[in-house]
């Protein structure tokens, strides 16, 4: 059976092992550090300087730079994504730790049916995102291999100025391996940063159907009729005090939701 929550569970590792998630303190953050401008280097930082000296490049010549606006753009988004999460990593952390707190019912049998459904629709939906997203890189990624088969010229998978012979070998070897491979990472990082925001706000509905569900049960006969008391109007008093509590209790999980 999967875990409540699980969705953000893989999201998250695959952030950490890219080197974007690291320990908020420790003898082992320093050298993470290190790992996260490395991973960052070689993800984003060679195609990105690739990206803006060949745009600097082709300077007024509007067919190149459009065909390289995109890629750059592209690139740009993902670095700023970078950017943000670890800036905002201790927010970040502070949501997770609240959906993975009793709070949020995680631990609550009763509402188990409704964790377990939707952490299987955040697996979901960072299934068919990560398909599409790896299809699309992986069959870039193959154009040099496509083109060497095929007998055409040696095409890079992405445009962009180096300064070498990128048609010579081992250059281009060189070159478009690191392109390949750095396209797909990058992939896999960019959907698990997007799936993790998404993951939060999917917590966040999963919390809203159970605050629906107390709601709706917050006057159900068998929780407040149930009370054995002989007196008829005291026991009307206490279900009204009973009915008053629980709507405080939800009227907090409610702001905790929202926070």
């Amino acid at each position: 059976m999967i875990a409540p929550n699980f969705h953000l569970r893989v999201s998250l590792t695959i952030v950490y092992f890219l080197g974007t998630w690291p320990p908020v303190k420790g003898k082992f953050r320093l050298p993470y550090l290190l790992y996260t401008v490395c991973s960052f280097i070689f993800i984003l930082g060679i195609l990105l300087s690739a990206e803006i000296a060949n745009v600097l490049a082709n300077w007024g010549d509007m067919s190149k730079l459009t065909a390289v606006a995109t890629l750059l753009m592209t690139n740009c988004t993902h670095a700023s994504k970078v950017i943000v999460l670890l800036r905002r990593q201790t927010r970040i952390q502070t949501l997770l730790d609240i959906a993975d707190s009793s709070a949020f019912s995680r631990y609550d049998k009763k509402y188990e049916d409704l964790l377990i459904s939707y952490a299987w629709k955040g697996i979901f939906h960072h299934a068919i995102y990560q398909s599409f997203g790896g299809i699309a890189v992986f069959c870039w990624g193959f154009t040099p291999v496509a083109d060497l088969i095929a007998g055409r010229s040696r095409q890079l998978p992405m445009e962009g100025w180096y300064p070498y012979n990128t048609t010579a070998t081992p250059a281009f070897e060189i070159t478009a391996t690191h392109q390949g491979i750095a396209i797909i990472i990058a992939c896999f990082h960019n959907v698990a940063m997007d799936t993790l925001m998404t993951g939060l706000i999917t917590v966040a509905c999963c919390q809203l159907a159970i605050l629906e569900r107390n709601i709706i049960s917050i006057d159900n006969k068998e929780k407040i009729c149930g009370m054995q008391n002989d007196n008829d109007e005291d026991k009307s008093l206490e279900r009204g005090i009973l009915a008053y509590q629980l709507l405080k209790q939800y009227v907090m999980h409610s702001n905790m939701i929202f926070q």
